[in-house]
């Protein structure tokens, strides 16, 4: 899970800790808001638990991947040494179709695998005199199949990876769209409570990723002269959802984006 929507969670996790708080009196409205809230954030949770099944699908295709090339390649460096010998006038072609492709990327490794076996069928058993296995060729066929099955379920994987990250991000968008509506509404139901309305704000609201200055002033030790790294100036406005940059909360917007 991104680390923007780990902060987002956490803000909604928060959140639905107030529901049925006793200081905070009982509104339709908000009970309607805080379901949602406690929806969304069952929902993504979900959603997460989807997203690292298919990051484990995608490590494990890409492991399987990386394993059915190398052997494919030892096989195909085997097939070509033995092509190296044959005589040209008796074989020809046969050396310069049976050679390994120097690049690394998969794509070639298929494409060059697919002309071994096109050429293999009429000179196979020269190979198997000088060593080969009789059903070498059949080792090659299977092998690329394999390397074509583990490359579509890396890519599914990708694609459902990349599938849950977008959907946990839109719930939360609509979450905090129901935050904002809540801030409202605490600030007319706590309005003789400041106290627990600066508690709901403290809440309700996720805190901006360090920027790299941020993460140098940490190690290097408080600021002089400014605020700490970790206070609340950085927390994002609404506008950040707005305009795209992720979910970020920090209650009312800053006074150049308030509506006339």
């Amino acid at each position: 899970m991104h680390s923007d929507i780990k902060r987002g969670m956490a803000m909604l996790g928060a959140v639905t800790q107030l529901e049925n708080h006793p200081k905070i009196p009982p509104n339709a409205r908000a009970a309607v808001l805080f379901a949602e809230v406690r929806e969304a954030f069952l929902a993504i949770q979900a959603m997460g638990g989807a997203q690292d099944s298919s990051r484990n699908r995608f490590l494990s295709g890409t492991s399987e991947r990386r394993h059915v090339a190398s052997a494919m390649r030892l096989l195909m460096r085997q097939i070509a040494r033995v092509a190296k010998v044959l005589k040209r006038s008796e074989y020809p072609g046969a050396r310069e179709k049976l050679q390994v492709p120097r690049s690394n990327g998969y794509s070639a490794l298929l494409t060059r695998a697919s002309l071994y076996l096109e050429t293999l069928p009429s000179i196979k058993s020269a190979f198997i005199e000088r060593g080969m296995p009789a059903d070498f060729d059949v080792r090659l066929r299977s092998l690329i199949d394999d390397l074509k099955q583990a490359t579509a379920r890396k890519q599914i994987a990708l694609a459902d990876q990349v599938g849950s990250t977008a959907g946990m991000r839109a719930r939360l968008r609509e979450a905090v769209q129901a935050v904002r509506e809540l801030d409202v509404i605490m600030s007319l139901l706590l309005v003789n409570d400041p106290a627990m309305y600066a508690a709901w704000k403290s809440t309700s609201h996720i805190e901006r990723a360090p920027r790299r200055n941020q993460k140098a002033a940490l190690e290097s030790g408080p600021m002089i002269g400014g605020s700490e790294p970790g206070d609340s100036s950085t927390a994002s406005s609404p506008d950040d959802v707005a305009g795209g940059q992720y979910l970020l909360w920090s209650g009312d917007p800053p006074p150049d984006t308030r509506q006339t």
